[in-house]
């Protein structure tokens, strides 16, 4: 049967100096504290241990942990510090009451309540008036309040995703306060772990297939954690590409007061991947005058079957024509190149 040592630590004092009892919270296993001395004459620093050794993260302010280690040099002064990625460096004090550097000596680590949860690690390294150094090396378990995480924001980088040959991505970024252990992004049946980008953020891309069905698509983040889960969603309207084939306006050159004719084929994507004409739709002709900077609406006109459209206008001034679709509930709005026609006389 072991039994736990509770009794102070006495250190020696030097020159025949009585025995000082240490405080005996400072008493720590020999196993752990003990130390060697090298035979280089560097300072010699014992394994650090932490007081307690895993840690909650509090809801608000902070939780000390007491570092405790061993230290031996050969020379008159040394200088012990506490230093490690979570936290600032810490300057040890010696905790024992005796002659010289050499002793027990302890540093507070302070973990707030924005803590990262996981291993922190730490090193104890002693100087001694000589420049020379040792050290050792400790860690420090950090845990959340295990409170279940929270959504505070779901966002999309487009309203409107228009899905090509090869479907459509859409960015999301989530604000996921309260350290999750996990973030995913679920949509048309998918799920994808989001990536931490820093702070509360954490960012996933969606890629909807092809066939993915006009109209609007949910995209739902949800996080997990030892407390929990929590899950909020965004929308985005999903639309299938659409564009004008075969625009042309002519003749041209052409005289003034003379018709031209304005002509082209709208298609737009199917679930299956093909295009195919859009009869029936509506399409506007826009013509810009020589010298201009702005389009205005000359006609309107609606595709016939295969969707192809013609129309015959009066050819009054030069400039550039083009034919606009102003998208549907399936189609996604388009633009066709412009075409310029001379007039003379």
């Amino acid at each position: 049967m072991h039994k736990r040592v509770v009794t102070g630590v006495l250190a020696a004092a030097v020159a025949g100096a009585v025995l000082a009892p240490a405080t005996a919270a400072l008493a720590e296993p020999a196993s752990s504290l003990s130390v060697q001395a090298d035979r280089h004459g560097r300072p010699e620093v014992g394994r650090p241990s932490a007081e307690p050794g895993t840690v909650t993260a509090p809801e608000r302010g902070t939780v000390k942990v007491s570092i405790r280690a061993r230290v031996e040099v050969r020379t008159e002064r040394a200088e012990v510090v506490l230093d490690g990625p979570d936290f600032r460096q810490v300057r040890m004090t010696k905790l024992e009451r005796t002659a010289g550097p050499n002793g027990l000596y302890g540093g507070t680590i302070e973990v707030p309540s924005d803590a990262r949860p996981g291993e922190w690690r730490y090193t104890v390294e002693a100087t001694d008036d000589r420049g020379r150094t040792g050290s050792a090396n400790g860690t420090l378990t950090v845990r959340s309040d295990e409170r279940a995480p929270e959504i505070a924001r779901v966002g999309a980088d487009r309203r409107t995703a228009v899905l090509t040959g090869d479907g459509a991505k859409v960015g999301v970024e989530a604000v996921v306060r309260d350290h999750p252990d996990s973030v995913r992004l679920s949509f048309d049946g998918e799920s994808v772990r989001m990536k931490h980008v820093g702070g509360d953020r954490y960012r996933a891309d969606a890629w909807l297939a092809p066939d993915t069905d006009p109209g609007k698509a949910r995209l739902e983040v949800r996080a997990y954690g030892s407390g929990g889960s929590d899950r909020a969603s965004t929308w985005v309207q999903v639309r299938r590409q659409a564009g004008f084939t075969g625009f042309n306006a002519s003749p041209e050159p052409v005289r003034h007061g003379k018709k031209i004719t304005v002509k082209g084929t709208l298609k737009g994507l199917t679930a299956s991947g093909s295009r195919r004409g859009l009869p029936g739709t509506k399409v506007t002709i826009l013509f810009k005058p020589q010298g201009s900077s702005s389009y205005r609406a000359v006609k309107v006109t609606r595709t016939a079957g295969g969707g192809a459209f013609k129309v015959k206008l009066t050819a009054k001034r030069s400039g550039t024509w083009k034919a606009v679709f102003d998208g549907n509930g399936v189609h996604a709005g388009a633009t066709s190149a412009g075409d310029r026609v001379a007039v003379r006389g």
